[in-house]
C-alpha cells in the first residue's frame, strides 16, 4: 500500500505541476524571440549610429528597445514566480500527503504510528525526489525555448542562403564605350559630355 500511495502521490503532483511547465515552456519561447529581437536592435543600431545620430532618431529606436526590455522582464519575473513556487511548494505538499498516509495507515486500517514509523520517513523521501524531479524538470523546460528556437534559425539560415556562382559573368571582350558622359562633384563640373 505504501509504494501504491507513493506512486499515487507522485502522479497526482506531476498532473498538478503540468500546467507550470507548459508555462514554462510558453514564457521560454517567448524569451528567447524577445531575446532574439532583441540582440537584432542593438545590432541595427550600432550599424546605423551615424545615421542615428545625424537624424537625431535615438529615441525611436531607444523606445523600441526598451519595450522589448520590459516584456523580456514580464516573462523572467513570472518564469521566476513559477519557479519560486515550485521550490516552495515540495515542503507543505509533502507534508499533507504524509499527514494523510499517516491517516490512512493508523485510522482506517488500524495499524499502530510505531509500526509505521519508517514507512512514513520513506514515504517523506520518496515524495520529495518526486517533488525534486518536477523541479529540475522545469527548470529544464525554462530553457527550452532556445532548443525550439535554433533547429527554426538553422532552417531559415538554409532557406535564404544567397545563391553564389550560379550566373553568368558578363564579358567584356569588345569593351565598354561611353557617350556624352557628364559628371558634376560638389557642384563642379568634372567631365563634360564624354565619350
Amino acid at each position: 500500500t505504501v509504494t501504491g500511495i507513493a506512486f499515487g502521490a507522485g502522479i497526482i503532483i506531476l498532473i498538478l505541476f503540468r500546467r507550470f511547465t507548459r508555462k514554462t515552456k510558453e514564457y521560454s519561447l517567448q524569451i528567447t524571440k524577445e531575446d532574439e529581437r532583441f540582440q537584432g536592435g542593438v545590432i541595427e543600431f550600432m550599424q546605423s549610429y551615424k545615421y542615428l545620430k545625424a537624424t537625431s532618431r535615438f529615441s525611436k529606436i531607444n523606445q523600441y528597445l526598451e519595450r522589448i526590455v520590459m516584456k523580456s522582464t514580464d516573462l523572467r519575473f513570472k518564469m521566476g514566480m513559477i519557479g519560486s513556487f515550485i521550490g516552495v511548494s515540495p515542503e507543505p505538499i509533502a507534508v499533507i500527503l504524509v499527514a494523510l498516509f499517516i491517516y490512512v495507515e493508523v485510522a482506517v486500517l488500524g495499524k499502530e504510528l510505531a509500526l509505521i514509523a519508517v514507512l512514513i520517513l520513506l514515504f517523506y523521501r520518496t515524495l520529495m525526489r518526486v517533488v525534486t524531479l518536477q523541479s529540475s524538470w522545469q527548470k529544464f523546460f525554462g530553457c527550452s525555448g532556445a532548443l525550439k528556437v535554433i533547429p527554426e534559425a538553422m532552417e531559415e539560415a538554409v532557406r535564404t542562403h544567397e545563391q553564389t556562382g550560379t550566373g553568368k559573368k558578363a564579358s567584356i571582350e569588345q569593351g565598354i564605350q561611353f557617350e556624352n558622359v557628364s559628371f558634376i562633384y560638389d557642384s563642379q563640373p568634372v567631365l563634360s559630355l564624354m565619350n
